[in-house]
């Protein structure tokens, strides 16, 4: 299986075009922009360079559940990641960042700063994963609340911090009937995984009732539509996170999975349909081969020494 990158490629482009001096034109000066980019999930951005002072960059972003954050400290969180880079926000925008072309923060290449700002998304969405996994990991650190956040309109998902781990539940809907078949095989794979590989977290997988952890609650929504495909549980141990490197590489997991889930439908479904289409041609080729002969057609006869034998009228 194949792990996305969590980098807007279209935002970091955009900002190595006017803070790397080597993929500058020399001789051009960098002019006035406004530019409106879209990523997964109605997520939007807009790149913004000020006719009046065109070496800073402002990058704000649109993220259509940035309220559900607030509760997780999304601001204090984004601020330790990105410094002095974020300002207030811009235009109604939910996070603004601003970058000096001439003034690029210590320490860090050009390459470095356009990728840090293009996963602006996975900064903000992964910071009620972070708070939570610190909370479990930090033994004797004050507890820190549930937090439910909707990815998407239908399909919250709950961060549910408990004294040994951390449970972290998708909702999952697929409109089509095909993509639901998949997404229930994918679904039902992570949970025999952890039968082969023993560092796996442990993953359940229900298509009916919700697990214990959503029982009872009064903002659970009811799924009782075609779409809906079921409840997926993974509980993260604090082994799995006990150091900055491996809770980042979880946050980035747990951040991307949804968008990881879409994509191998979808390759799934190319691979199928390719499959499908080799064995079409393969049965062309044999019926197109499996011509019957006509018994009434005129036949050459041969003589025993080869040659055909030609009847004179």
């Amino acid at each position: 299986m194949m792990f996305l990158g969590s980098e807007s490629q279209s935002v970091a482009q955009e900002l190595l075009k006017r803070i790397d001096p080597d993929r500058r034109i020399p001789g051009t000066e960098l002019d006035a922009a406004d530019i409106r980019i879209t990523d997964f999930d109605d997520t939007h951005f807009r790149v913004e360079v000020p006719a009046e002072n065109t070496k800073l960059i402002r990058v704000s972003m649109f993220l259509p559940c940035f309220k559900d954050l607030l509760s997780s400290d999304v601001d204090g969180h984004l601020r330790a990641v990105y410094g002095d880079m974020l300002i207030a926000s811009h235009e109604g925008a939910d996070v603004t960042l601003q970058v000096d072309s001439s003034k690029l923060p210590a320490g860090k290449s050009p390459a470095e700063v356009a990728s840090l700002v293009a996963s602006l998304r996975r900064h903000a969405l992964g910071a009620p994963f972070d708070r939570a996994l610190k909370s479990v990991a930090t033994k004797g650190a004050a507890p820190v609340p549930e937090t439910m956040v909707k990815l998407r309109p239908r399909e919250p998902v709950f961060v549910m911090p408990r004294g040994d781990r951390v449970a972290v539940i998708y909702t999952l809907h697929f409109a089509d009937a095909t993509d639901r078949a998949i997404a229930r095989v994918i679904c039902q794979e992570f949970v025999e995984a952890q039968r082969h590989i023993s560092t796996a977290p442990p993953v359940n997988y229900s298509d009916k009732e919700p697990p214990l952890e959503l029982r009872g609650r009064a903002d659970l929504l009811k799924h009782t539509e075609e779409s809906f495909v079921g409840y997926l549980t993974f509980s993260m141990l604090p082994r799995q996170f006990d150091s900055d490197a491996k809770r980042a590489n979880v946050v980035h997991l747990l951040v991307q999975f949804r968008t990881y889930l879409d994509y191998h439908i979808k390759a799934a479904k190319s691979y199928l349909h390719s499959r499908m289409r080799g064995r079409v041609d393969g049965w062309m080729q044999v019926l197109n081969r499996a011509v019957a002969e006509d018994p009434f057609a005129a036949k050459d006869k041969k003589l025993a020494s080869g040659k055909t034998f030609v009847k004179k009228v």
